[in-house]
């Protein structure tokens, strides 16, 4: 959190400025290892597995959260009518990630295996797309064949930009219109995993959180730089939450308390901002990671008493609360609704394009 601040410092301190060119220097070894890393599947000096079926990867140029799960949601959905659809995810910080072979969280009948087990992610995945297979586990190729195996027409890699193991026919980069290069610097300095050059490479580019049509033309201008692939423009909504017995309440004029552990909790904030919410306390955790019992009361503790109506977490923190009392409806969990705002017609031609083999 410290980090996440730190580098978007416009007037760092001099004490801070070392630090960031510590930070600076730290970049040349990252990129080395990222290029050796590539290098090894390049050169074929270890092999690439091609499906049988065709494989779209989506994935971010940047580090932390850049709406992967909703937006693969939204293109699950939009090629639901190709064929069967398989996600491939890695199960971050779940029993899945550590297994040999891949869980199977969803058969296309909705969840069999808990977020504990398969992830947080993945879990959401086949809770909203009951009828889609998702797999999870840290070795995608062995997720590949099995989903193979399961009957699917087609895959999608969660989160694959730089998953050279198991190859893609397409490659699908989302960008963050808040920060869409990651600071122009490479981890740790900026938040840059790999190069904008390798926007050449992606069949379609979606940029989240977009504020006005303004702010995207800029963005889309800059994308032309790297890339004349088809550029979308999307934003994530919020506007209610939902508690224990599911009772629905919209987040307009209410006083809430909220806390998340995911990639991009600034941007969680604000969108409950946009909702209408008035947030007078927030806390973030880091990403994939739960609360314990004690924590969260002690979170509810303080949101009572700054006077909070109750307090909010994503969808993916409100998973991993398996120990909550249902009957504590003062914690609710928003879940954003995906909208392609800007050139609709491309997302929609592309999908047209898009042929199973």
């Amino acid at each position: 959190m410290f980090h996440r601040r730190l580098i978007r410092k416009s007037f760092p301190k001099r004490s801070e400025r070392l630090i960031l060119f510590g930070l600076k220097l730290l970049t040349y070894p990252y990129r080395l290892g990222a290029l050796i890393h590539r290098s090894v599947y390049f050169l074929r000096m270890k092999k690439s597995y091609q499906s049988k079926r065709l494989t779209l990867s989506v994935g971010n140029i940047v580090c932390g959260g850049s709406g992967k799960t909703p937006f693969v949601r939204l293109l699950a959905h939009a090629l639901k009518d190709k064929g069967q659809v398989a996600i491939l995810s890695r199960g971050f910080r779940s029993q899945a990630e550590h297994n040999k072979k891949p869980f199977i969280v969803s058969q296309g009948q909705g969840p069999i295996k808990s977020s504990i087990e398969g992830g947080d992610e993945p879990f959401l995945l086949a809770k909203h797309l009951p009828w889609a297979i998702v797999l999870a586990g840290k070795n995608r190729t062995l997720s590949a064949k099995k989903a193979e195996e399961l009957g699917a027409d087609l895959l999608i890699l969660d989160d694959g930009m730089q998953h050279y193991a198991l190859k893609s026919d397409v490659l699908i980069v989302l960008l963050s219109a808040n920060d869409p290069f990651g600071l122009d610097e490479f981890l740790p300095r900026g938040r840059l995993r790999v190069s904008p050059k390798r926007l050449k490479e992606v069949g379609l580019i979606a940029v989240h959180h977009v504020n006005d049509k303004e702010q995207y033309k800029k963005i889309k201008k800059r994308i032309r730089d790297y890339s004349n692939a088809p550029v979308i423009g999307t934003e994530l909504i919020l506007k209610t939450s939902q508690n224990a017995n599911k009772e629905v309440k919209p987040l307009l004029g209410r006083k809430l308390a909220a806390f998340c552990g995911i990639g991009n909790p600034i941007q969680f904030f604000e969108d409950l901002k946009k909702g209408g919410a008035n947030l007078i306390f927030k806390h973030e955790l880091p990403d994939h990671l739960g609360l314990g019992p004690k924590e969260l009361d002690k979170l509810v503790e303080r949101a009572r008493d700054l006077g909070a109506e109750g307090l909010v977490c994503t969808e993916k923190d409100w998973v991993k609360l398996s120990f909550l009392d249902r009957a504590d409806l003062f914690l609710s969990y928003a879940s954003p609704d995906v909208k392609i705002k800007y050139d609709t017609h491309c997302f929609e031609d592309w999908i047209n394009r898009v042929k199973i083999r």
